[in-house]
């Protein structure tokens, strides 16, 4: 499988996850988010990532951390906020 494929099948599958939880009855209020934390500066990447570890962590925490009454975009893939 090409390397960009399995984001492409991971976006697509991010948002057919959300739709079936957007379905519900009674919703659930649940967000399904896909994220990359961008090229961050740790063991896997051998130190030449751009980023720090806590960088990369902002957006992954943004996205735990939605309000409740949250507007923005659901089912969506989210890159260095």
């Amino acid at each position: 499988m090409p390397y960009g494929m399995s984001k492409v099948c991971l976006t697509a599958l991010t948002r057919l996850q959300q739709e079936a939880f957007d379905a519900e009855k009674p919703p659930r209020h649940i967000i399904v988010s896909s994220v990359c934390p961008g090229f961050c500066k740790t063991d896997m990447t051998q130190n030449y990532g751009v980023l720090t570890p806590e960088q990369g962590a902002d957006t992954p925490f943004y996205l735990a951390t939605l309000p409740a009454d949250f507007s923005g975009p659901k089912g969506a893939f989210w890159a260095e906020m």
